[in-house]
């Protein structure tokens, strides 16, 4: 069985709601060898939230999952919400963050429909710095963006590293 190792973080500000989103995803092989470690820019503005980005790097961890033969995957986020919501012992309420929760439990179902074993934990954000770090990132409007580039799923599942990599979501205005 293939076993994965994956966390995510995401930030808002300076100020949340309404701020720079940005996202941080890593994904690790049993082995330790990063196949994946980036930072997006989700978004900016009044739709945005912590929760959107918490919500938008787990949607990333989940996107490339799919690209990978099914195995085991055991995905850190320091999001009460996030995690919670995901295995059922939070309710979801009317907010930002609520497609984007749609979102990734879809993505989620279908991961399971495909044979994944996934397991949502959550860490104290001191075990998430990493993460955090990526999240935080992200350039604003007087940063580079037009150095960003989108950042296509393998045709090939999981054959090398993808690392320090920044692109934007594509499609802002859905988170």
């Amino acid at each position: 069985m293939n076993d994965y190792l994956a966390w995510f973080d995401g930030s808002c500000g300076p100020t949340n709601p309404g701020g720079t989103a940005g996202s941080g995803a890593i994904v690790k092989d049993i082995d330790g060898s990063v196949l994946l470690k980036e930072t997006r820019l989700v978004g900016e503005g009044a739709a945005m939230s912590n929760n959107v980005a918490e919500y938008a790097a787990l949607i990333r961890v989940f996107e490339f999952l799919s690209s990978c033969s099914p195995g085991h995957a055991i995905v850190h986020g320091d999001s009460r919400l996030v995690i919670n919501q995901l295995n059922d012992k939070w309710a979801v309420h009317k907010g930002l963050y609520y497609s984007t929760y749609f979102e990734a439990r879809e993505l989620l179902n279908r991961l399971h429909s495909l044979g994944w074993q996934i397991d949502l934990q959550w860490i104290p954000r001191v075990q998430n710095e990493e993460c955090d770090s990526l999240s935080r990132g992200v350039p604003t409007k007087t940063g580079v963006l037009q150095d960003f580039h989108p950042l296509g799923i393998p045709s090939e599942p999981c054959l090398g590293p993808i690392s320090n990599v920044r692109a934007p979501l594509l499609s802002v205005g859905a988170y």
